[in-house]
């Protein structure tokens, strides 16, 4: 299981690598050939109109649920279709189709592909979690807010880890879905070049950081304190321990109480301390 994590790790990081470095090319190929690229952009995305928003948004139902980066469907949805059906049908179709496509998920973990996905994900050094039923919400809460595996990945983990499919899809869908969102506006005002557009995508952005960021510190504090409680109180630090010469005292304190109380005891026996 180590050699696993660390080979995970390994492929993992080359594979930023090696996004970073198609990044680059790109944005140094966008540079030095603007407009051909804006031309061959276009031509991508009437070929996409032309296909209809039928074949798209099923598309965007089925195929992430096998690894197909949701983002190639975001990222196009808004500059193909918003042209066409208007902003609020887009981002409907875009929320309905990410819904769908989490269910997909999860029924193919939880039913209908689940021994051949165990044996995936433990391929891939992914360790199943042996979640209790109180745990379920903050698990799938930490798998969405958290940066780490990607989308299809996390659907497969909490759909093996059994957790109920109305926890699963009501934590799941509004969160996916509103990244999915940010994308489309993004991404259309980029193209179109709406500034008003542009400003709401990016106040939805900072809107989804910031309470990424509150929901992440509200369980890591959670962590905290329920380890605390679990923890023996002759093993927490911060436990007040009774000491002999009257009050209380933490840590070291109560340990010098304990040898003072010690060399007492010599002392009223007759040794020398």
């Amino acid at each position: 299981m180590a050699s696993g994590s660390k080979e995970l790790r390994r492929s993992m990081f080359l594979t930023k690598l090696l996004m970073a470095l198609v990044l680059i090319a790109g944005g140094t190929l966008a540079y030095f050939h603007l407009q051909e690229v804006r031309s061959w952009m276009h031509l991508g995305l009437e070929w996409i109109r032309g296909m209809g928003p039928v074949p798209f948004f099923a598309a965007m139902v089925v195929l992430p649920a096998f690894g197909c980066p949701v983002s190639a469907f975001t990222f196009t949805a808004g500059p193909t279709f918003i042209p066409q059906m208007g902003t609020v049908w887009v981002c409907v179709l875009v929320s309905l189709s990410m819904t769908l496509d989490l269910a997909l998920a999860y029924w193919l973990a939880r039913y209908a592909a689940r021994p051949l996905l165990l044996r995936l994900m433990e391929k891939m050094g992914y360790k199943l979690p042996k979640v209790a039923p109180g745990d379920h919400t903050g698990l799938t809460v930490l798998l969405r807010v958290t940066p780490g595996p990607p989308l299809f990945i996390q659907n497969y983990l909490l759909g093996l880890a059994e957790v109920p499919f109305k926890t699963y899809i009501l934590i799941s869908a509004p969160i996916m879905s509103g990244w999915a969102l940010a994308a489309v506006l993004a991404s259309d005002a980029l193209v179109a070049g709406k500034g008003r557009t542009a400003f709401i995508a990016l106040g939805l952005v900072a809107g989804l950081v910031i309470v990424v960021r509150m929901v992440r510190k509200r369980f890591a504090r959670r962590q905290l304190e329920a380890a605390d409680a679990a923890m023996p109180k002759g093993q927490n630090p911060n436990h007040e321990i009774p000491n002999p010469k009257g009050g209380t005292a933490t840590g070291g304190a109560g340990l010098g109480g304990a040898q003072a109380d010690r060399n007492g005891d010599n002392r009223a026996g007759g040794e020398n301390p």
